[in-house]
């Protein structure tokens, strides 16, 4: 049996080091994404053959990341297979990935996973707004600035407390939500903003009359793409999240090409918003069975 390690923050510069030596452009493949929501799944890691593999296991589901390093990712895979009794699900892999496996092994069982697909935006579309598609987000950043007096900030440790109320205040408003979920989402916006500096994100902040209603916190993902890991606002404040989305990326992303606002989780109000700032690419996903 293989010894797992426990992802904590001190692993990150080693896990960075693989996962960078294919730079995958997918939220998943991101330390920062397995760091922030490890209590969800429980991820653990492991060096196999050179490569780094992670294993998962999300309400009872258990199953594994693809291979990442300049290793033999085919050996790795095998080691998993081994240790997992050969039952073992690979989730999210990208059609990189999947093109990997399919010249090894004949048998797969691949399974679409829409709900986890990542939403891709030119970054200098999110900034101007520009065309007809976006123009009602123009407009609710128009009725923003007529409405309120406001400021935006890069995020510093100042606003920390107040940005942890405002995420407490929106898990509140949550009513569909259970223990569990709530638990694991106050964690990850939580470990984003204690640790913020070590994990060298960046952060906006947008105050009105000197009280935070909206911060956001995302990092550059790949050279040309930056990922945005934590969205938050108080929707009481017309157009607060378009304004925080326009804001951020005009301030903090100038070299990036590409904004990754990551997936909807299959949520029907996320998808219908993410698909309504016309995204240039949808990153696809499947998860993937060995058979027997």
């Amino acid at each position: 049996m293989l010894s797992w390690n426990p992802l904590r923050l001190e692993d990150g510069p080693l896990i960075r080091e693989y996962l960078q030596t294919k730079c995958y452009a997918y939220s998943q493949c991101n330390f920062t994404t397995m760091y922030l929501w490890e209590k969800m799944t429980g991820a653990k890691w492991q060096i196999i053959e050179d490569c780094l593999c992670i294993s998962m296991n999300v309400r009872g589901c258990t199953f594994a990341s693809f291979p990442v390093g300049n290793g033999d990712v085919h050996g790795a895979i095998e080691h998993l297979r081994n240790e997992f009794s050969g039952c073992l699900f690979f989730g999210m892999l990208t059609n990189e990935m999947l093109a990997q496996m399919q010249q090894w092994y004949s048998n797969l069982i691949v399974t679409d996973r829409r709900d986890s697909y990542d939403y891709v935006y030119l970054r200098e579309k999110l900034v101007t707004l520009s065309g007809k598609k976006l123009h009602g987000k123009r407009n609710h950043i128009n009725k923003f600035k007529s409405l309120y007096s406001y400021e935006y900030h890069p995020f510093s440790k100042e606003f920390a407390k107040e940005c942890l109320v405002l995420e407490q205040n929106w898990l509140n408003t949550k009513a569909d939500m259970d223990d569990f979920s709530r638990e694991c989402e106050y964690d990850a916006v939580r470990k984003s903003i204690e640790d913020f500096d070590a994990l060298g994100c960046k952060g906006g902040v947008l105050t009105v009359d000197s009280k935070v209603i909206a911060f956001t916190i995302g990092e550059m993902l790949t050279p040309d793409t930056a990922l945005i890991h934590m969205e938050k606002a108080d929707a009481t404040y017309q157009g607060a999240y378009p304004m925080i989305n326009q804001q951020f990326c005009e301030h903090e992303f100038q070299d990036a090409v590409y904004i990754d606002r990551e997936e909807d989780m299959g949520l029907e109000s996320l998808r219908k918003a993410k698909l309504s700032y016309d995204p240039e690419k949808l990153i696809e996903v499947q998860t993937v069975v060995i058979g027997t």
